[in-house]
Protein backbone atom coordinates (compact mmCIF):
# COMPACT_ATOMS: atom_id res chain seq x y z
CA UNK A 1 0.00 0.00 0.00
CA UNK A 2 2.50 2.45 0.87
CA UNK A 3 4.77 1.85 -2.58
CA UNK A 4 1.41 2.59 -4.24
CA UNK A 5 1.41 6.06 -2.48
CA UNK A 6 4.43 6.64 -3.57
CA UNK A 7 4.06 5.72 -7.25
CA UNK A 8 0.96 7.59 -7.50
CA UNK A 9 2.81 10.48 -6.26
CA UNK A 10 5.40 10.83 -9.23
CA UNK A 11 8.79 9.77 -7.47
CA UNK A 12 11.19 10.16 -8.82
CA UNK A 13 10.77 12.63 -11.49
CA UNK A 14 13.35 13.10 -14.20
CA UNK A 15 13.12 16.97 -13.91
CA UNK A 16 15.45 18.74 -11.52
CA UNK A 17 14.43 19.39 -8.22
CA UNK A 18 12.93 22.31 -6.87
CA UNK A 19 11.36 23.61 -4.15
CA UNK A 20 7.88 21.99 -4.91
CA UNK A 21 9.08 18.72 -5.26
CA UNK A 22 10.63 19.11 -1.61
CA UNK A 23 7.15 20.25 -0.09
CA UNK A 24 5.57 16.94 -1.80
CA UNK A 25 8.32 14.79 -1.03
CA UNK A 26 7.47 16.25 3.12
CA UNK A 27 3.07 15.94 2.44
CA UNK A 28 3.83 12.04 1.16
CA UNK A 29 6.36 11.12 4.25
CA UNK A 30 3.49 13.09 6.60
CA UNK A 31 0.63 10.57 4.32
CA UNK A 32 3.06 7.87 4.97
CA UNK A 33 3.63 8.15 8.95
CA UNK A 34 -0.18 8.83 9.43
CA UNK A 35 -1.03 5.43 8.03
CA UNK A 36 1.38 3.33 10.11
CA UNK A 37 -0.70 1.98 12.25
CA UNK A 38 -1.60 3.57 15.70
CA UNK A 39 -0.40 0.91 17.91
CA UNK A 40 3.04 0.76 16.07
CA UNK A 41 3.21 4.11 16.72
CA UNK A 42 1.99 3.94 20.16
CA UNK A 43 4.62 1.14 21.12
CA UNK A 44 7.36 2.93 19.63
CA UNK A 45 6.69 6.26 21.93
CA UNK A 46 6.44 3.39 24.31
CA UNK A 47 9.73 2.31 24.07
CA UNK A 48 11.45 5.52 23.58
CA UNK A 49 10.05 6.60 27.20
CA UNK A 50 10.83 3.28 28.96
CA UNK A 51 13.82 1.78 30.38
CA UNK A 52 12.06 -1.46 31.42
CA UNK A 53 12.24 -4.93 29.60
CA UNK A 54 9.24 -6.16 30.59
CA UNK A 55 7.11 -3.23 29.42
CA UNK A 56 8.25 -3.93 25.66
CA UNK A 57 8.12 -7.81 25.46
CA UNK A 58 4.52 -7.65 24.85
CA UNK A 59 4.92 -5.88 21.37
CA UNK A 60 6.95 -6.60 18.18
CA UNK A 61 9.25 -3.53 18.19
CA UNK A 62 11.90 -4.60 15.69
CA UNK A 63 8.73 -4.47 13.52
CA UNK A 64 7.16 -1.63 14.18
CA UNK A 65 10.79 0.30 14.30
CA UNK A 66 11.14 -1.50 10.77
CA UNK A 67 8.20 -0.22 9.54
CA UNK A 68 8.72 2.97 10.10
CA UNK A 69 12.45 2.95 8.81
CA UNK A 70 11.59 1.78 5.64
CA UNK A 71 9.16 5.15 5.40
CA UNK A 72 12.29 7.38 6.34
CA UNK A 73 14.55 5.63 4.22
CA UNK A 74 12.45 6.10 1.28
CA UNK A 75 11.90 9.66 1.92
CA UNK A 76 15.56 9.77 2.18
CA UNK A 77 16.92 7.85 -0.75
CA UNK A 78 13.81 10.53 -2.79
CA UNK A 79 15.58 13.99 -0.85
CA UNK A 80 19.15 12.44 -1.88
CA UNK A 81 18.07 11.77 -5.29
CA UNK A 82 16.90 15.57 -5.29
CA UNK A 83 19.96 16.74 -4.14
CA UNK A 84 22.20 14.73 -6.62
CA UNK A 85 20.09 15.99 -9.55
CA UNK A 86 21.47 19.99 -8.17
CA UNK A 87 25.28 18.47 -7.43
CA UNK A 88 26.46 14.92 -8.25
CA UNK A 89 29.04 14.34 -6.06
CA UNK A 90 26.63 15.55 -2.73
CA UNK A 91 23.66 13.31 -3.65
CA UNK A 92 26.75 10.44 -4.13
CA UNK A 93 28.23 11.15 -1.09
CA UNK A 94 24.86 11.65 0.77
CA UNK A 95 23.43 8.15 -0.90
CA UNK A 96 26.56 6.75 0.77
CA UNK A 97 25.74 7.95 3.96
CA UNK A 98 22.01 6.62 3.55
CA UNK A 99 23.56 3.39 2.95
CA UNK A 100 25.56 3.40 5.83
CA UNK A 101 23.01 3.92 8.03
CA UNK A 102 20.71 1.65 6.91
CA UNK A 103 23.62 -1.29 7.69
CA UNK A 104 24.27 -0.07 10.67
CA UNK A 105 20.65 -0.06 11.66
CA UNK A 106 20.59 -3.69 10.12
CA UNK A 107 23.96 -4.72 11.87
CA UNK A 108 22.12 -3.25 15.61
CA UNK A 109 19.31 -5.16 14.46
CA UNK A 110 20.86 -8.30 14.02
CA UNK A 111 22.99 -7.97 17.35
CA UNK A 112 19.89 -7.52 19.28
CA UNK A 113 18.02 -10.62 18.43
CA UNK A 114 21.22 -12.14 19.06
CA UNK A 115 20.84 -10.75 22.66
CA UNK A 116 17.61 -10.72 23.16
CA UNK A 117 17.55 -14.55 24.10
CA UNK A 118 20.24 -14.02 26.34
CA UNK A 119 18.80 -11.04 28.00
CA UNK A 120 15.45 -12.87 29.04
CA UNK A 121 17.75 -16.00 30.26
CA UNK A 122 19.39 -13.39 32.49
CA UNK A 123 16.00 -11.80 33.26
CA UNK A 124 14.20 -15.15 34.24
CA UNK A 125 17.90 -15.97 36.68
CA UNK A 126 17.57 -12.80 38.12
CA UNK A 127 14.07 -13.69 39.01
CA UNK A 128 15.00 -17.15 40.47
CA UNK A 129 17.32 -15.32 42.42
CA UNK A 130 14.79 -13.07 43.87
CA UNK A 131 12.26 -15.66 44.58
CA UNK A 132 14.66 -17.97 46.52
CA UNK A 133 16.19 -14.54 48.68
CA UNK A 134 12.54 -13.85 49.26
CA UNK A 135 11.92 -17.66 50.19
CA UNK A 136 15.02 -17.86 52.75
CA UNK A 137 13.53 -14.44 53.98
CA UNK A 138 10.37 -15.99 55.25
CA UNK A 139 12.30 -18.65 56.50
CA UNK A 140 14.66 -16.83 58.68
CA UNK A 141 11.26 -14.81 59.83
CA UNK A 142 9.83 -17.90 60.80
CA UNK A 143 12.66 -19.16 62.61
CA UNK A 144 13.14 -15.56 64.38
CA UNK A 145 9.69 -15.84 65.62
CA UNK A 146 9.71 -19.56 66.26
CA UNK A 147 12.65 -18.37 68.95
CA UNK A 148 11.17 -15.16 70.37
CA UNK A 149 8.30 -17.43 70.75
Amino acid sequence: EQKRLWESLAFPLAIPAGREQVVHLAHTLDALLKRLPRCERENLRRAYLTTSPAATATFDIEAAFTHELGIWDLGLAELVRQVGVQCAERGVLLERTRERYVDLFTAMMTLLRRNQGHLKRYIEYVGQLRQNMLERWDVNTQTDDDEES
